[in-house]
């Protein structure tokens, strides 16, 4: 069976070294959240909440969403995203696949 690798730079790894950030990581994974949000729901102050949100966004884990709106929003990354949910990556990769050859078999006949 196919096995999807998720390569990890080391600023990811440090990013990852932390209980916080990873919770943080998790919760963005059901909805974008602004940092009193995370701050709120995780009982750490904004500061803090800032500190780690800026070394997930360095490792490319998070992204910062600036509309026109009030606030700014985070949410999971790609690369986050497929961090939290491997699977995710390995059943797309192999449905793509698996369409593309019953394509090429359609096209032959």
């Amino acid at each position: 069976m196919y096995q999807r690798k998720i390569t990890l730079d080391q600023e990811s790894f440090k990013a990852l070294a932390s209980d916080t950030r990873i919770e943080i990581l998790k919760r963005l994974d059901h909805s974008q959240r602004t940092v009193t949000d995370l701050a709120n729901e995780l009982h750490v102050n904004k500061s803090a909440v800032y500190k780690h949100l800026s070394r997930l966004l360095d490792a490319g884990l998070v992204k910062k969403v600036e509309d026109n709106r009030k606030w700014v929003y985070y949410r999971l990354s790609m690369k986050g995203a497929n961090l939290l949910h491997p699977e995710r990556v390995q059943i797309a990769l192999m449905l793509s696949a698996s369409l593309l050859a019953l394509s090429l078999a359609v096209y032959n006949v």
